[in-house]
């Protein structure tokens, strides 16, 4: 029955489409029987909390009066609302109204359509402009009319100057305190007189957007005769009020003692306070309650050097206790006496943009921090190139002593030699890490095969004071990592364990089960007893070139948060003074099931024929390689210490040589890989096998052909014979 209704009283209102419709009865008082859906969801409500409630309740209160009025008037005239949903929320409307009688009961209904607040509250400012009895004109900075609320003349002025209304000697003044306005930001004040001789008192107003000013109120008042003077102040006050609370600026005005005593502007829209709950308090209740202090001397300084143009932020909290950036200036204002009477704040909500500001300056922070790491990253890159080219001296010629020696205890000293010299080109590989110029090598592994791999080679490098416990959990998941960046990543934590342990004490590795990202993963522990850090150095504790020692380089924990990273983990660490630190890396598990890093077995080398020409800078690699390539090849070994006379003696030679061993980073005219260019130009299939201290990375271009191949300074006679050997298949 009430659908029925419902549906009578909308088929007598079809005037226009609407995007909703509210039905009251109005027969006692205007009671809601209908609310459509659509209008319910916007204004938050549900409707048993509206049908059957007073229809005035969703209207905002400087609204109701003119609601009334219309309805009374029962004209299908639209116009515009503010109300208010379930969460305080304003909205803007139009409504077109009609009443209508059925079955002896009085119906009204509203047509609704949603309109933009801007919009509307245009409309309001455009309608409060006309009905002002004075004259107001909107003048652009080259003293054109953009809008005049009434035409003193019998024609349309708008966009024509506004300086052929007034009396040549006024006309300099006038465009003096305009141009001032542009440039200062500041309201003005003077007296003109029309062309007529009519006396006006005028306020000079800036509309200021984008912190610019765009335009210009000029609010004229006829002063000429008595009655002008006799306009009733407080309709006035309104009036002006509502061309400043049309300004994007909070403005407040406080007494002495910082109590407010007006509230204009952009206030109550940004702070949430209304006039009445605000004139009379204390200007400390915008503060926020942990920056009282600091906003305190921020406005008692601008108080004290009065300028005007200085301006500083504090931190404000809105009603609904949101905390805001508000940039404040103030201006002092005296009595006639010279006596100190009130201030003006003027305040712009600037939260935003120094949100914008803060991302930017994180942002320098990061590029500053990416240019230490690539200055850091070249020095890197060249030492550790020059220590590979020494390890493969010492790796190269231990492995030879190895195959030649029947001793076995000479064999352990070499196998020690060989994995002390392994461990440190794993660290030379992480300065190549810094570089940009080094490639995991990403195998399955078991964390704890690692670290008992290397667990003779950590006990001997701390003292002796401190004591080294290993608690390590059986079965667990592998892992996908890199072997040297592991092992470093390990040695470094408990390096740095170490050296915070000033006396005796002890250091706790141990590894667990856990999760990262709701995904299983395996856990390393490193937990120390000694002196701890700072939340300070906490903070900073990975970043490159910061060190809480001495004589630090700043440099292991970075290192160990980029290979933690590298390897799709986490690290975080646990921290107090006195008290000790931990340090936990978390990777992810393996999909594997197998590792594939085990320990090299022996093999035995089978005789190669080829005649070979090795190019290296440095004499004693070039020694090495000869005596390694001795060891299984028996043709002719020819070499020399650079590109061009390589090119050279392959130029004379051609034929000759089946395998050419190219050092990829040499100085002089050509590098290898200009030296490969060259020699591939007179034969495309010649083999050559590249080496050098930096990785494969620089030729992958090269690599792609079947008789180019790569080997990586450091490397044994084991590894070199399995890459050379397969030039002779």
């Amino acid at each position: 029955m009430v659908g029925s209704l419902i549906n009578q009283i909308i088929n007598q209102f079809n005037e226009t489409i609407f995007d909703g419709y509210i039905i009251l009865e109005i027969d006692k008082y205007p009671k809601i029987i209908h609310l459509e859906d659509n209008l319910l969801d916007i204004l938050g409500y549900s409707r048993e909390e509206l049908i059957g409630k007073d229809g005035y309740k969703l209207i905002q209160g400087k609204f109701k009066d003119k609601t009334r009025e219309e309805a009374s008037k029962n004209e299908l005239k639209p116009f515009a609302i503010g109300v208010v949903g379930k969460s305080g929320e304003e909205y803007s409307i139009e409504i077109t109204g009609k009443n209508i009688s059925i079955d002896k009961k009085n119906y009204r209904i509203y047509g609704v359509k949603l309109i933009d607040g801007e919009e509307l509250q245009k409309e309001l400012l455009l309608k409060i402009l006309e009905e002002d009895p004075n004259f107001i004109q909107i003048i652009d900075e080259n003293y054109n009319i953009v809008y005049i609320n009434k035409h003193p003349v019998d024609r349309d002025i708008t966009g024509t100057s506004i300086l052929q209304l007034m009396s040549e000697e006024n006309i300099p003044l006038f465009k003096n305190k305009i141009d001032n306005i542009f440039k200062t930001k500041q309201t003005d004040n003077l007296f003109l007189k029309s062309r007529d001789g009519v006396d006006f008192y005028n306020q000079l107003v800036p509309i200021i957007i984008k912190d610019r000013v765009q335009q210009v109120i000029q609010y004229s008042i006829d002063i000429s005769e008595m009655e002008t003077l006799k306009i009733n102040m407080k309709e006035e006050r309104f009036y002006y009020q509502q061309l400043l609370d049309s300004i994007p600026d909070i403005i407040i005005t406080v007494n002495s003692d910082l109590e407010i005593m007006e509230w204009m502007g952009a206030a109550e829209r940004i702070h949430g306070y209304t006039k009445e709950e605000i004139l009379g308090k204390h200007v400390n209740i915008l503060y926020h309650k942990h920056k009282k202090i600091q906003n305190d001397i921020a406005i008692i300084g601008l108080i004290r050097e009065d300028d005007r143009n200085k301006s500083v932020d504090i931190t404000a909290v809105n009603k609904a206790g949101k905390t805001q950036i508000i940039n404040i200036k103030i201006s002092n204002l005296f009595n006639n006496e010279g006596d100190h009477i009130a201030m003006i704040i003027i305040g712009r909500d600037v939260t935003k943009i120094r949100e914008e500001e803060n991302k930017m300056n994180r942002l320098r922070e990061k590029m500053q921090h990416r240019a230490k790491l690539e200055s850091l990253g070249i020095l890197a890159g060249g030492v550790a190139h020059d220590f590979n080219n020494l390890f493969l001296n010492i790796l190269g010629n231990a492995s030879l002593i190895k195959n030649m020696s029947n001793s076995d205890e000479i064999t352990e000293l070499i196998d020690e030699i060989i994995t002390v010299t392994r461990q440190s080109a794993e660290l030379s590989n992480l300065m190549l890490s810094l570089s940009g110029k080094s490639q995991l090598k990403i195998v399955t592994l078991q964390i704890n095969d690692i670290i008992n791999e290397i667990k003779t080679f950590i006990v001997s490098s701390i003292p002796k004071r401190i004591e080294l416990i290993f608690e390590l959990q059986k079965d667990l998941p592998l892992v996908n990592a890199d072997v040297g960046q592991l092992n470093q990543l390990i040695i470094n934590l408990i390096t740095n364990a170490s050296e915070a342990i000033k006396e005796k004490g002890e250091i706790f590795v141990r590894t667990g089960k856990c999760r990262i990202d709701n995904k299983q993963a395996v856990c390393i522990e490193v937990t120390d007893t000694g002196i701890g850090m700072s939340k300070e150095t906490i903070k900073r504790i990975f970043d490159p070139f910061y060190s809480s020692k001495k004589i630090g380089r700043g440099l292991g924990l970075s290192i160990v948060d980029t290979n933690v990273h590298k390897m799709g983990g986490s690290i975080r660490v646990e921290s107090e003074i006195n008290k000790g630190s931990s340090f936990f890396v978390k990777i992810p598990v393996s999909d594997e099931l197998i590792a594939d890093h085990t320990l090299e077995k022996g093999f035995e080398y089978k005789p190669i024929n080829m005649n070979v020409l090795i190019c290296d800078d440095e004499q004693f690699v070039l020694d090495v390689l000869y005596r390694m390539l001795q060891k299984f090849n028996s043709n002719e070994i020819v070499s020399v210490k650079s590109g061009i006379e390589c090119y050279t003696e392959y130029k004379k030679h051609p034929d000759k040589y089946e395998v050419i061993i190219l050092d990829l980073s040499m100085p002089g005219e050509l590098d290898g890989k200009q030296t490969a260019t060259k020699i591939l130009e007179i034969n495309k299939k010649q083999k050559i096998l590249f080496t050098s201290g930096y990785t494969v990375s620089e030729i992958e271009d090269f690599i792609q052909k079947d008789n180019i191949d790569f080997i990586q300074k450091p490397y044994d006679i084991n590894s070199f014979y399995q890459i050379f050997n397969k030039f002779n298949m």
